[in-house]
């Protein structure tokens, strides 16, 4: 039912939040811009994501294009970073992407979301669909992050450094 719904995505808002909000701490907080100055904002950017895309190595089903993948997101969410907002603009997008995948029935990052009335079924090939890591282990996840990060960084405050 509809109750049912808004109840598990209310529920699955409350674990997403909290793990979105550390991990932009983590990743794009403090020690993004303390890299930044010693390095330049791009191998920051860059350096980080692999970090985020490391940390993410022993989630379920995960795949090595699952972790390009959230390394890639972690670039586009650097990207968002340095956009007007700046850590809350990053936490926004990530939150935003896994509510988005989890309401949908999807895995996020490999980790399962019971939702009820929606029954996830990925079609296709994993290389293509994630597989079992859900949507972000696929190549339509690739394009469609590609994409983001190309917005975010036209979007993005110019480095003045």
């Amino acid at each position: 039912t509809a109750l049912q719904y808004v109840t598990q995505g209310l529920k699955t808002l409350a674990v997403l939040a909290p793990a979105a909000l550390s991990e932009e701490l983590l990743f794009r907080g403090v020690p993004l811009v303390v890299l930044a100055k010693a390095l330049g904002r791009v191998p920051a950017v860059v350096l980080m994501a692999i970090a985020f895309g490391i940390a993410h190595r022993l989630n379920p089903d995960v795949t090595a294009q699952g972790l390009a993948n959230v390394a890639l997101a972690g670039v586009f969410l650097g990207a968002a970073f340095y956009c007007p907002g700046g850590l809350w603009t990053a936490f926004a997008a990530h939150l935003g992407w896994n509510v988005t995948l989890a309401l949908s029935g999807a895995a996020v990052s490999g980790v399962p979301f019971d939702v009820p009335v929606v029954d996830y079924q990925p079609g296709g090939p994993g290389w293509l669909t994630g597989g079992g890591f859900g949507p972000e282990g696929g190549l339509l996840a690739t394009v469609a992050l590609a994409a983001g990060t190309v917005a975010a960084a036209s979007w993005a405050r110019k480095d003045t450094s």
